[in-house]
């Protein structure tokens, strides 16, 4: 019993994956444990919240929805330490799609620059814009070398957690990709 909200696409999907508490420790993150929930269990209900986007995110409603055994996902009372080793890759992997997404931006932008003729030259001549674009340059590169640092700890130990390091990679990153694609727009 109980409920999750913000769920998103759950209305779509065959299974849901669901961290519930099962032990006896209230507030904290043992007790935990991983779940497999088909989306057509007795006891389940998907609701769709409204976004501008659509009903892409959901309520989920759990009322008296008995699961079997093999519903358990890895170790009984462990759910947390699963999910937070799902999460820090999910960060090191988002970190390594904004590196592109930044990197491409950047490329758009150089192109865009030396072709465009202000006065006669390229505007990327000019003092003010090459200025811009090396510290864009530089942030880019300091978010590879950031990304590149975490997955080799990861690929270097792939049990050690990691929750300080992955979301360093994913505000980083994030943000460098934000002000690439605003800056390459200006």
């Amino acid at each position: 019993n109980g409920q999750k909200t913000w769920c998103s696409n759950a209305h779509i999907a065959d299974h849901i994956l669901l961290v519930a508490r099962t032990g006896a420790a209230p507030g904290g993150h043992q007790g935990m444990t991983m779940f497999m929930v088909p989306t057509d269990a007795p006891g389940l209900e998907i609701r769709g919240i409204e976004t501008m986007g659509g009903r892409e995110v959901n309520d989920l409603f759990f009322t008296d929805c008995l699961l079997p055994e093999s519903a358990v996902v890895g170790e009984v009372d462990n759910g947390w330490r699963q999910l937070m080793a799902g999460l820090n890759l999910e960060r090191l992997m988002l970190g390594g799609l904004m590196l592109g997404s930044a990197q491409r931006a950047f490329d758009d932008t150089l192109g865009y620059v030396t072709q465009r003729k202000q006065f006669g030259k390229p505007v990327g001549s000019f003092q003010v814009l090459r200025h811009r674009i090396a510290d864009l340059a530089t942030e880019i590169e300091c978010s590879r070398l950031l990304v590149y640092d975490v997955a080799a700890k990861v690929d270097a130990d792939p049990q050690r957690m990691l929750p300080r390091e992955a979301s360093m990679v994913k505000l980083k990153v994030t943000e460098t990709a934000k002000r690439m694609a605003l800056e390459g727009m200006q």
